[in-house]
């Protein structure tokens, strides 16, 4: 009896794994690229949120800048009338100058600085008043006290500008992280007799 022979179908070529190897290093690129989009969108998310932060603190400074710059328009502003208001720190003994930063940062976190009520920041802002002494001699004007508010338009008589005033402000953004100081220069023009 004849029994016919059962062979077995052809095999293929061996391939060796190479489908497999290229797989997963198609698979690591991807996974690589993806982590790369998330750490990016994640860096971006952060950068929006900190320009926000100090837009909000540049916005609260700016407040206070304006409430003191109203509160000298409004008000007789004297050194030693109300714990804000100052004399002039350029000549305290020794100088300081009115750009220290680390000066204005321990002033304004003080009690005596006045408070702004703003919304949507960590603390409310703060700002102090110095009153500027007018340049010695002639009493016309320097050029440091030359600065006036445009809402006055109003430029240095001969006699000069008697009531300079420097306002430093500081304000915070949602965090505390975020802190901005601003100064400015503020000058009514001189009463009439």
């Amino acid at each position: 009896m004849y029994l016919p022979q059962i062979s077995s179908p052809p095999t293929p070529a061996r391939q060796g794994g190479m489908v497999l190897v290229t797989t997963l290093i198609f698979l690591v690129i991807m996974t690589m690229l993806g982590l790369a989009s998330v750490q990016g969108n994640s860096l971006q998310e952060r950068m929006a949120g900190n320009s926000r932060d100090l837009n909000l603190a540049f916005q609260a400074a700016e407040a206070a800048l304006r409430a003191a710059e109203d509160e000298v328009r409004n008000n007789d502003i004297e050194v030693g009338s109300q714990s804000h208001v100052i004399a002039d720190v350029s000549k305290e003994d020794p100088p300081i100058s009115p750009s220290s930063v680390t000066y204005w940062y321990a002033e304004l976190e003080k009690d005596t600085a006045k408070s702004v009520s703003v919304s949507q920041v960590a603390s409310a802002p703060a700002y102090i008043i110095e009153v500027l002494d007018p340049p010695s001699g002639s009493g016309g004007a320097s050029a440091s006290n030359e600065v006036v508010d445009a809402a006055f338009e109003a430029q240095p008589s001969e006699e000069g500008l008697d009531n300079t005033y420097r306002i430093t402000s500081r304000g915070v953004g949602a965090t505390e992280g975020a802190s901005v100081i601003l100064q400015s220069t503020f000058a009514l023009p001189p009463t009439s007799p």
